[in-house]
């Protein structure tokens, strides 16, 4: 039989299958309890013990749980008929894992390698114990074209002030892509109209789309631009050199990401993986230039298409800081976590600036 609720969320997976993929989520009794069977988008397989309530969440409960799931290494997940925007994103911060019967699902998976954020474009639920009636930012989960339109704002600002036709020639992708995608930023209230047809930045809430498109790029956006995985026992700086004098001669545009390409914006840490961004859908016989073996997970060349002219930055070797503070941030090496937070001020500076510059 299972807990009370369980058909309801099990249906709610269902219908929503096309949404979550590549995710495949199902649930299933176990016991007088029920776990979270999750495939990721490589194929790895987890078991979540699901804790199912019934009812709303207060902040009280919440921060209750909070405290009760930290300790658990089972990584336990909440399951509840609904939660409020607030509530939802006070589990958000505290990387616990959550699902309600509406659609909104949180996962955070192996210390933070693995998230999964699918948010309901209009959850109206109050959250219980707040004051108003203000139903909360409306916010969901940016599939890789919407995120293509994300990134062509947050990398080049003043697109935000272009008509749609300029920022969809900007990021790549139909028209329609981009007005769903401003549509969405203005309704979660990231975006303000400006003038007939323009947009600007809302003051102060640009980090918040720094952390928007990180989530894409992790759970989505990253996986559609890989081009291939190698491995290779030679030690990172002679891979780099490698691709450098590759590229150079065939004069392909390219730029390190990671922190290959961070390193050039500011010396701190060179992990033993190489990401690096390669333009015009350049395909090479990476293996035998690298002497590389390909694979599907763990290696140490990661080879990545461009979206667009934006990915780039001139005459520098590396990939958009946008592009590298998203793919450190989501990296499992605590040291590439680290040196992310300390791009991320000057990241968010230079945002902020290139918004108020396009008011």
């Amino acid at each position: 039989m299972g807990p009370p609720g369980l058909d309801r969320l099990a249906r709610m997976l269902a219908e929503r299958s096309a949404e979550l993929a590549p995710w495949q989520l199902r649930v299933r009794a176990q016991g007088n309890g029920a776990v979270l069977e999750v495939r990721a988008p490589a194929r790895e397989r987890f078991r979540v013990p699901l804790e199912m309530r019934a009812g709303r969440l207060g902040h009280a409960a919440a921060a209750a749980w909070i405290g009760t799931a930290r300790g658990d290494e089972r990584g336990r997940m909440l399951a509840v008929p609904a939660l409020g925007a607030r509530v939802a994103e006070q589990l958000r911060t505290a990387h616990c894992s959550f699902v309600d019967e509406t659609g909104n699902v949180f996962l955070w998976l192996d210390g933070g390698r693995l998230v999964l954020d699918v948010r309901v474009v209009r959850n109206r639920v109050r959250d219980p114990g707040t004051e108003g009636d203000a139903p909360g930012r409306v916010r969901d989960r940016t599939l890789p074209a919407g995120s293509r339109v994300l990134f062509a704002l947050l990398a080049r600002p003043e697109n935000a002030a272009r008509s749609v036709r300029e920022i969809a020639a900007a990021a790549g992708v139909g028209v329609q892509t981009v007005a769903s995608t401003l549509a969405r930023l203005r309704e979660s209230g990231h975006l303000v109209r400006a003038g007939r047809s323009g947009h600007v930045f809302a003051p102060g809430r640009e980090h918040e789309l720094i952390d928007r498109f990180v989530l894409a790029w992790q759970s989505t956006l990253r996986r559609s631009l890989v081009q291939v995985v190698l491995s290779t026992p030679h030690v990172a700086e002679d891979v780099e050199s490698a691709i450098e004098a590759l590229l150079d001669h065939e004069r392909v545009p390219f730029g390190f990401g990671g922190s290959a390409g961070a390193q050039r914006v500011r010396r701190h840490y060179r992990s033993a993986t190489t990401v690096v961004h390669v333009g015009a859908r350049w395909q090479a016989a990476w293996n035998r230039t690298l002497r590389a073996a390909t694979t599907s997970r763990g290696g140490s060349v990661v080879i990545l298409h461009t979206m667009g002219a934006c990915d780039l930055v001139p005459d520098r070797r590396y990939a958009h800081p946008v592009l590298l503070y998203a793919e450190l941030q989501t990296s499992s090496d605590p040291r590439e976590r680290e040196f992310a937070a300390l791009l991320l001020p000057d990241l968010t500076k230079e945002l902020h600036s290139g918004a108020r510059a396009s008011r």
